[in-house]
């Protein structure tokens, strides 16, 4: 069951359906499969679907783990401030890097123009989605910081962003599209 800060079901099935706007942004860790669930309701709603980490890594011509080591974090969040800022928020489903957490500002714009939903997992699933988290340019994750740390300062984070947060534990891909059509349409 979707929750939203303690919020009943009923308000949050009413205060989507009150967004007149028809894009969808997807938050959440990295692993917990806004990309996959992205791609599917994308398709389903005829939607257009953009990956920023894949269209960064795409136009950089480098991978993203590399572009975040030879530009730093700070170039790599302008940069991602920008994709995310300059998207044509017009029937598209948009899945963001994890760093989304630290684009508030961004973010809070954004929902003037579509619904944030947060797919939360549990850090144990990540983890076994993702075993070598590291490798795919985790911003955020300081020296001596584990992951585990990471997710217990995004999670709040992502929380305040978005306008409902579904579980996704031990559920199929299309269990969550079939969710979210059900809160947007």
């Amino acid at each position: 069951m979707p929750s939203n800060h303690g919020t009943g079901s009923s308000e949050i099935v009413f205060k989507i359906m009150t967004k007149a706007f028809p894009s969808i942004m997807l938050i959440g860790m990295a692993g917990v499969g806004k990309s996959t669930v992205g791609k599917l309701l994308a398709r389903n709603l005829g939607y257009r679907f953009i990956d920023t980490d894949r269209r960064l890594a795409e136009d950089a011509h480098i991978a993203l783990a590399e572009l975040i080591k030879q530009q730093g974090e700070d170039v790599f969040l302008r940069l991602e401030d920008h994709y995310i800022r300059d998207i044509d928020y017009d029937r598209v489903v948009v899945a963001p890097g994890g760093s989304i957490a630290y684009h508030a500002e961004t973010v809070a714009e954004i929902r003037q123009k579509c619904r944030v939903i947060y797919l939360k997992d549990d850090i144990s699933a990540i983890k076994r989605r993702v075993p070598n988290i590291a490798s795919r340019g985790v911003i955020g994750m300081s020296e001596g910081m584990t992951f585990e740390d990471l997710y217990a300062q995004r999670q709040p984070l992502y929380e305040k962003m978005a306008d409902v947060v579904i579980s996704i534990q031990s559920r199929s891909v299309t269990q969550i599209v079939r969710q979210i059509i059900s809160l947007v349409k």
